[in-house]
């Protein structure tokens, strides 16, 4: 009895044992089942792109193994993938050969291993390979422009370094030259200090050796011991302030040297960045970019050709131009000159920057160029300073009547080069203006012209004057003249001519209107004198014929023919 109670004592002892071993394991193996359960985390490629035949698929996750199997779902219908079309890579990665076709859809995959885990459902998209590729051209596109932008931040931000470097080497370069007129002073001040201290030590050495035991002479020796010493110390101090002085202006200087190097990097570097920038863009984008500063600039160039033909459709009456606006119609039309060639070197300039052309080596190039054409381009440069003294001296202005050397005309244009005139032929004549010496103007201001009226010695002088004053005055109240006269002078008898005496008298009459005036007095004064029966004196040839003797039968019997000249 007592071994059967031992032996089911021990059957109980091992049953228990058994039973808590079992308890104790399954929670290790539900530990285990549930770390084994698979995970999609990623599709590749997301979207995927639709084709009419299979391709390969990636899963990207953890717990797959070489059995998992993998489940397409498409709406309600469901697609099991066979093990022969999916390829196990590693405990991360599955690949499944499948045809998703063409149409844009949204499928799920779920992943299962053989113990029965699944995995939660993951959503990808198909898209047709046209939409695809839209999409990651807009995405590259974006990509672009985000690097686009981030490179012309940087550029602005070292611009702005550039600027802020530029104005601390002005700075340094302006304290250097205060430092140096300084130096200069305190050199001066420097050399007389030291100059006085000189002179205190002679004097001291001087009373030394004369002090031979004298009290006073002792005395002075003492003072003058110490206004050496004073003296000494004061140039010590000039010299200690001139050291001073003398470090803060290299320093100055270094600092504006640094700065100089420093400015030159920063331009380098700014640009490296305009140059990565234009990179980083299509041709097509450059070129876009290049047509639309193109159109600005012509639109700026219409803008103000619009503005300068509505300037001169203002002006285009001589009279109104002899009034005033001659020089400003001139400035105008060289403004015009001039924004023409600003707005083509501008967009020239912007559309190289564009395609990230460094302009700093042309510049350069055409700097050495025109060294190497310095000898010739002196004429351009002597013609250039030449226009702008006489544009600013307004010596003459379109639509003046000039004479410039053997050259006389109306002018019709003028500019930084070259001023052309049109002479009474109608001939165009170009004056390169370097080579304009003198220039006489007919019409600055106001227009005068001196007439002499010659009569015969018969007439009444006082009468004759008479006339011409009247005659002006008639003029003065016709409106075709009025406005054109603006004085007159009857200065008397100039000459007494072979067979006339002569009258002089001038007119004063609005710019380029006296020759004008001067036919019109002419053809007056020409009608009063014939209705007046005053005679104006002109050479003529009285012919005398006689009649030969009647018994003449000689050569020497001939006509004979007498000739006089004299005033009628």
């Amino acid at each position: 009895m007592e071994n059967w109670r031992l032996l089911l004592f021990f059957l109980a002892i091992v049953t228990s044992g058994n039973t808590h071993a079992e308890e104790t394991l399954t929670p290790q193996e539900t530990t285990t089942k549930d770390s084994a359960s698979p995970t999609i985390t990623a599709v590749k490629p997301n979207p995927v792109p639709g084709a009419q035949q299979r391709q390969w698929i990636k899963l990207i996750g953890e717990g797959f193994s070489a059995n998992s199997k993998v489940m397409l779902r498409l709406g309600e219908r469901i697609f099991p993938i066979p093990s022969e079309r999916t390829r196990f890579t590693n405990g991360q990665a599955l690949e499944i050969y499948v045809n998703v076709s063409t149409g844009p859809a949204t499928w799920q995959a779920q992943v299962s291993n053989p113990e029965g885990q699944k995995s939660k459902p993951i959503s990808f998209e198909v898209k047709p390979p046209a939409a695809i590729a839209s999409q990651q051209q807009a995405a590259e596109k974006q990509e672009r422009t985000a690097e686009v932008e981030a490179l012309e931040k940087k550029a602005e931000q070292t611009n702005g370094k550039i600027d802020q470097a530029k104005e601390t080497a002005e700075k340094a370069k302006l304290e250097a030259v205060k430092a140096s007129a300084e130096k200069a002073a305190v050199q001066q001040q420097v050399e007389k200090t030291a100059q006085a201290a000189r002179t205190a030590q002679q004097q001291l050495e001087a009373a030394k050796a004369q002090a031979t035991g004298n009290p006073a002479g002792q005395k002075k020796v003492q003072k003058l011991a110490e206004e050496a010493e004073k003296r000494e110390q004061a140039a010590t101090a000039e010299k200690n302030k001139l050291a001073a002085i003398e470090a803060k202006e290299q320093a100055a200087k270094e600092k504006a040297t640094v700065t100089e190097t420093k400015i030159e990097k920063l331009q380098q570097e700014f640009a490296e960045l305009r140059k990565q920038r234009a990179t980083k863009r299509t041709f097509l984008e450059q070129a876009t970019t290049a047509v639309w500063i193109s159109l600005a600039g012509f639109i700026i160039w219409f803008i103000k050709r619009l503005a300068v033909n509505k300037f001169e459709s203002i002006t285009v009456k001589k009279e109104e131009v002899r009034e005033g606006s001659t020089r400003l119609r001139t400035l105008v039309l060289l403004l015009n000159w001039l924004g023409t060639i600003l707005i083509v070197l501008t967009v020239g300039y912007l559309i190289l920057d564009e395609f990230g052309i460094n302009m700093a080596p042309i510049l350069a190039s055409v700097g050495i160029a025109g060294l190497a054409l310095g000898f010739g381009g002196q004429y351009l440069i002597r013609d250039i300073i030449s226009g702008i003294f006489i544009l600013i001296e307004g010596q003459y202005n379109i639509n003046d009547i000039v004479q410039i050397g053997e050259f006389s005309g109306v002018v019709e244009t003028v500019n930084l080069r070259h001023t052309q005139l049109r002479d009474l032929n109608g001939r165009a004549i170009y004056i390169p203006n370097g080579e304009i010496k003198a220039v006489i103007n007919f019409t600055k201001g106001y227009g005068q012209m001196v007439l002499d009226i010659s009569v015969a010695y018969k007439e009444n002088i006082d009468h004759v004057m008479e006339v011409m004053t009247k005659v002006v005055e008639e003029m003065q109240q016709a409106p075709t003249c009025a406005r054109s006269i603006k004085g007159f002078e009857m200065f008397g008898v100039e000459d007494f001519g072979e067979s006339a005496v002569t009258i002089r008298c001038r007119f004063k009459t609005r710019a380029g209107k006296q020759w004008e005036i001067a036919r019109e007095y002419r053809r007056r004064l020409k009608n009063r004198f014939d209705d007046l029966g005053i005679e104006i004196p002109f050479p003529h040839r009285t012919l005398n014929w006689e009649k030969p003797p009647q018994n003449c039968q000689t050569e020497e019997c001939e006509p004979t023919t007498r000739s006089a000249s004299a005033p009628s």
